[in-house]
């Protein structure tokens, strides 16, 4: 009995053996494909920097990961990691990404107005191949699929992508299709747009990147492509951004706790400094005209002068009775108001004042042939009457464009729709 059992005991372990084996053989392959990360197609080195290029191979925007922290709002052992953007000849905007569930989602973005574009929820835009999801992005229907691809341009051959294919979906029909290549080690590589009944078009491709290799695939190839790093593509480079101190510190950003806590939960909406504008208005009444304002973090004020030149050739006559015919021209504006702010850079501007006309008469001139207009002198030739206006103004980076309409309070009540655009110096506090 015993050397049976010792056989047995034998035969069991044996058996064990066999089995351990095959799971160390086998368990590789399974965790190749269960533990896959998404972060192997996207990146996450502080400082890598991509260059992209359009279809014409005119480089168009510099990415570059800024810096990273734990979530300590999600609170659920996740980063987030901020990427500038640089927009070439444009302006700067910014990212924050996350990793969550093995995805690479949105959670807030930052254009370059500096407005904040807070989702609703985490935004996938990235996910490894095989899964499909549904994104509802401000009344746009987002449908998105992944798969295993390839991807060749200009040359250079990407074996290991994952093709994320975007769709717009209304009424049922698809309206625009978006194809974004992610390789392996590198990043995103290639984008594709193709519209309704419209043929795919390439959207963007990636020039440079400054941490890889991105020729190494292509072994026929001896010369590397330049490096965001080389001399001529610094040039691009720091003309790309040149300003990008107003929005995020030349070396590196530090973010901090409370950065990240109010960015995410929305609470750090944008701190404005004060804004002071000056610029140029036009009105078919009053064609010279100069505005100056003052913005603060929701109100300002504002004040506008506008002129028109009197018809000082004309002869003046003291007496204005019995005139032929009389016209009344508009010469001064003179308007003070109040300015609220809409959103970040959309302003409503409602204000009020006075204005002058001076009054012209047709008369018969003792030695003319024909009536001639004269000014009329006197408190006959000028009248005070008031106006009221409302209008909108939209501030860019340094720069504003103003439109709104004017009531004037006479005989006629005459309308009159006025334009203006002028500088605004001062910015506001970003990300």
């Amino acid at each position: 009995m015993q050397g049976y059992r010792k056989s047995r005991s034998e035969g069991d372990m044996n058996k064990l053996f066999f089995t351990l084996s095959i799971l160390v053989i086998v368990s590789p392959l399974f965790s190749q494909n269960t533990n896959s990360q998404i972060t192997d197609y996207f990146p996450l080195g502080v400082g890598n920097t991509w260059a992209y290029a359009n279809d014409s191979g005119k480089t168009t925007e510099v990415i570059t990961m800024r810096n990273s922290m734990p979530d300590n709002v999600s609170n659920d052992g996740t980063s987030l990691y901020l990427f500038e953007r640089q927009f070439v000849g444009i302006g700067s905007g910014s990212t924050l990404y996350s990793i969550k569930q093995n995805k690479v989602v949105i959670m807030v973005e930052k254009n370059i107005f500096g407005q904040y574009q807070q989702k609703s929820s985490p935004f996938p835009i990235l996910a490894s191949a095989g899964q499909e999801w549904r994104y509802n992005d401000r009344g746009d229907d987002l449908r998105y699929k992944t798969s295993k691809s390839s991807c060749v341009f200009d040359g250079k051959t990407f074996n290991d992508c994952i093709l994320v294919e975007e769709q717009i979906v209304g009424g049922g029909n698809v309206l625009r299709t978006k194809r974004s290549y992610y390789a392996k080690g590198v990043g995103l590589v290639y984008v594709t747009l193709q519209g309704q009944g419209e043929s795919e078009s390439v959207y963007q491709k990636l020039e440079s990147c400054n941490f890889t290799n991105i020729q190494e695939e292509n072994e026929e190839k001896e010369e590397p492509l330049p490096s965001i790093q080389s001399e001529e593509n610094n040039h691009v480079e720091n003309e790309a951004i040149q300003d990008q101190n107003d929005i995020i510190e030349t070396e590196r950003l530090d973010v901090t706790d409370s950065d990240i806590e109010h960015t995410a939960t929305g609470e750090n909406e944008n701190k404005i400094t004060v804004v002071f504008y000056i610029g140029y208005s036009y009105a078919m009444n009053l064609p010279i005209g100069i505005n100056l304002g003052l913005s603060f973090d929701k109100l300002g004020f504002y004040f506008s002068f506008s002129h028109l030149t009197e018809h000082t050739d004309w002869p003046t006559i003291d007496d204005p009775s019995n005139p032929l015919e009389k016209q009344e021209d508009h010469i001064t504006d003179v308007m003070f108001g109040l300015s609220y702010r809409i959103t970040n850079n959309l302003f409503v501007k409602v204000g009020g004042g006075s204005y002058a006309k001076r009054i012209y008469g047709l008369f018969n001139v003792q030695g003319e042939t024909n009536p001639v207009w004269c000014n009329i002198g006197g408190r006959d030739g000028i009248s005070f009457d008031f106006a009221l206006e409302a209008g909108l103004m939209y501030s860019f980076k340094w720069f504003y464009l103003s439109a709104g309409y004017r009531q004037y309070f006479d005989e006629k009540y005459t309308p009159s729709f006025y334009a203006g655009a002028g500088f605004s110096l001062g910015s506001n506090t970003l990300w």
